[in-house]
């Protein structure tokens, strides 16, 4: 129900921030960052091979929405995030 007055996207990502409050003209804004891919850690045992019975860990990633953090109560009204 939060008033969105500024939205960026990092430019060489899966990550996003949004400026929003209650209020359009407050001086005291909520500053929110997302993540659209969740990382998990999956461990699997081999079957097979010279490595087998030993555990595995691989990274898999997940195309799914998560707050990362929000920062309350911050005087902000523009977004940019580093090229780089």
């Amino acid at each position: 129900k939060d008033a969105v007055m500024a939205l960026a996207f990092e430019p060489r990502g899966s990550r996003f921030a949004i400026i929003h409050a209650e209020n359009p003209s407050a001086s005291k804004v909520n500053v929110s960052f997302y993540d659209m891919m969740k990382k998990t850690e999956v461990i699997s045992v081999a079957t097979k091979g010279a490595k087998k019975g030993q555990q595995q860990k691989q990274i898999q990633v997940i195309p799914e929405l998560n707050l990362v953090e929000t920062l309350q109560g911050k005087q902000c009204n523009m977004l940019f995030w580093s090229p780089a």
